[in-house]
């Protein structure tokens, strides 16, 4: 009687293995099929956008000359900063480190948009015909043949360009800012649907950023002339 009992329940203990392996073999059958279709989805979306082409460059940070008059200043700022006096600038990161942000501040991209007159060519651009070289334009944001912008305004409901924000927003999207710890470069890089505006838009912003950190040193020299006069 005992052995009988014993045999039952090594035979029930087959049975719901043989039903737990049929339950996971169907449901791996259900994982395998949907993993297939988000894949087959996932590859016919990617052929469906338009390439991206990137220009990238590196920057190294100008040394500095002590020998001459900015040399001499800075070594003045030292004494004075000795004796509790500051002419500003110190504890504010490196030239290399201000200058990455300067370049994906708010004020820098849209000083850049507006005085190079790409905003059509930021926002509105959605391809590139590689045969004509010409922007395909989303003619839903921006009618070309009018050049009359139409974008809604969320809070208006009007239509008209896009904020400065929005094209802010988009520029960063296609901007890529990034420093080399141990090589001390700092690369930049722009994408865009056209790989000649995005080598066109790099040349020039890499002069922006040059003439604006000249500049920067320049009413530095000067703030610290003044000071000592």
């Amino acid at each position: 009687m005992e052995n009988k009992v014993q045999n039952d329940t090594k035979y029930d203990d087959e049975i719901d293995l043989r039903e737990l392996f049929s339950v996971l073999w169907a449901g791996s059958r259900k994982i395998v099929a949907i993993t297939a279709v988000f894949a087959l989805v996932s590859i016919i979306y990617s052929y469906s956008l338009s390439n991206q082409y990137k220009a990238t460059t590196l920057l190294a940070a100008a040394q500095s000359d002590e020998s001459g008059i900015s040399g001499a200043l800075s070594r003045v700022g030292d004494l004075a900063a000795l004796g509790g006096i500051s002419f500003g600038g110190g504890g504010q990161g490196t030239e290399a480190q201000i200058a990455q942000e300067i370049m994906k501040s708010w004020s820098f991209i849209e000083n850049f948009i507006t005085k190079n007159d790409i905003a059509v060519e930021v926002y509105a651009a959605d391809g590139w015909n590689r045969g004509s070289n010409e922007l395909q334009i989303d003619t839903d944001l921006y009618n070309p043949e009018t050049k009359t912008w139409l974008v809604e305004n969320v809070n208006t409901g009007k239509l008209g360009p896009p904020s400065s924000w929005t094209l802010f927003e988009s520029f960063s999207e296609r901007l890529s800012v990034s420093e080399d710890m141990e090589l001390g470069l700092v690369s930049v890089s722009i994408e865009h649907y056209s790989p000649k505006l995005a080598k066109e838009w790099l040349d020039k912003y890499v002069a922006a950023i040059n003439k604006h950190m000249q500049l920067r040193q320049v009413e530095k020299a000067n703030n610290n002339i003044n000071y000592l006069q």
